[in-house]
């Protein structure tokens, strides 16, 4: 009785600090600035510029050089007089494009394959498996550069199919990929870096048409494994029967691409309200029944930052047509995961009309993230992309930053101890 009570105590201590702990955010005026694209051109003479794309990532790539990655990009040029992208006759998308954004000089470098003419303009991203009208890799999430030993930059993402049309839902993932840019030189073109690649066994549509993947987010931690969120549905896109899970793979074998000996975090008999970690031993197929959630709700691309002024771990998030930032914050990784600040900020207009967009893949920037020398201010920076349920009404006037990456300041500051 008296360790359930301590326990209790323990909690309730804890929820007390986070309940007392504040947070405030506004627009990064600077950032935003940096990474607002048509203030680099506002004609169709300068030449043909990216103008748009989402699952909006990023990493320090050197003292001076940061890497942002991008799936689907729109590419045009900027018609300033009506403040609104326009894309010549047979403009192709890429399903991948990157940024290298110098810190020094705030010079952003944007980089797709096919050169300058957007008619031939291919992703830079490219599996043997990838392919024009799909199917693509989507990069969802990108690991720091010094968690394998060649500095390799590797992303997780998704291979999507897509099922034609117009819309911008006609598409679905089909297996979880990794895809590492490996190079020496940061100043060198991204279109020179080699990339290697693997599958992550045991995902995509299974034999019983279940849906099972682990790219929606990734973080690499202190106890030297790399965790990968994910989900579980009995059905291709069943979004009602969701399960958001988590799988874990030690840091040195996750470098090789070997998930042999890969965890899986499972339901569990001794631990009801939580779940337990689970291990095949022959590197088989995690027991998609069993999965257990590290929330209830489902988040399609997650971003997870460890803050050291409130001593938990941080996801900021948009529900699916919510207008609102919110943020889940847990003592551990597995959870539980609480709603501590569960109206964080408001979307601004146009991105709040519902009506014809939509937000999503909030994302954490560490690269351009600090935290106070007193240790009791931590500021993210955290970005989040906005799209159009008609594609068409991202080339109307006064729509430009929908589909470009918008920047806010999140600042975590401690309560009194």
């Amino acid at each position: 009785m008296a360790v359930l009570l301590c326990a209790a105590v323990a909690v309730a201590v804890t929820m007390a600090a986070v309940a007392a702990a504040s947070v405030r955010v506004s627009v990064d005026e600077r950032l935003q600035r940096v990474m607002t694209p048509w203030l680099q051109a506002d004609d169709a003479s300068s030449g043909v510029h990216w103008t748009g794309a989402d699952c909006d990532v990023s990493t320090r790539l050197d003292k001076h050089n940061v890497l942002w990655i991008f799936a689907d990009t729109l590419l045009g040029y900027w018609n300033g007089a009506q403040r609104q992208r326009m894309a010549p006759p047979g403009t192709k998308m890429p399903h991948s494009s990157v940024a290298v954004h110098n810190t020094s000089s705030d010079r952003v470098r944007y980089a797709w394959r096919g050169g300058a003419d957007p008619t031939h303009a291919e992703s830079l991203y490219s599996p043997k498996w990838q392919r024009e009208e799909g199917p693509a890799f989507w990069p969802y999430t990108v690991l720091p550069r010094d968690t394998c030993a060649d500095a390799a930059v590797c992303a997780i993402g998704g291979r999507i199919e897509y099922g034609g049309g117009d819309s911008v839902f006609g598409f679905r993932s089909n297996g979880s990929h990794v895809g590492c840019f490996v190079f020496a030189d940061a100043r060198r073109s991204p279109l020179s870096w080699r990339q290697r690649w693997w599958h992550v066994p045991h995902t995509g549509i299974t034999a019983r048409n279940a849906e099972v993947e682990f790219n929606n987010g990734a973080y690499v931690h202190a106890d030297g494994h790399v965790y990968q969120f994910g989900y579980y549905r009995p059905k291709p896109d069943d979004g009602a029967h969701t399960v958001q899970t988590l799988m874990r793979v030690e840091r040195s074998a996750w470098c090789m691409g070997n998930f042999s000996a890969a965890q899986y975090w499972v339901r569990s008999d001794a631990a009801p309200a939580g779940g337990t970690w689970y291990r095949d031993g022959r590197g088989g197929a995690p027991p998609v029944a069993r999965l257990a959630p590290v929330w209830p709700d489902f988040v399609a691309e997650v971003s997870v930052v460890y803050s050291p002024v409130l001593r938990r771990f941080v996801v900021p998030f948009v529900d699916f047509a919510g207008t609102r930032l919110r943020i889940r914050t847990a003592r551990a990784i597995t959870g539980p995961w609480e709603y501590t600040y569960d109206d964080a900020y408001a979307l601004p207009p146009p991105f709040n009309d519902t009506a014809q967009f939509f937000c999503y893949a909030v994302k954490v920037h560490d690269a351009y993230s600090s935290v106070a020398a007193d240790n009791r201010v931590h500021t993210l920076s955290v970005s989040f992309v906005c799209n159009a349920y008609d594609i068409f009404t991202l080339y109307k006037p006064d729509y430009r930053a929908v589909y470009t990456p918008q920047l806010v300041r999140v600042e975590l500051r401690r309560g009194d101890d």
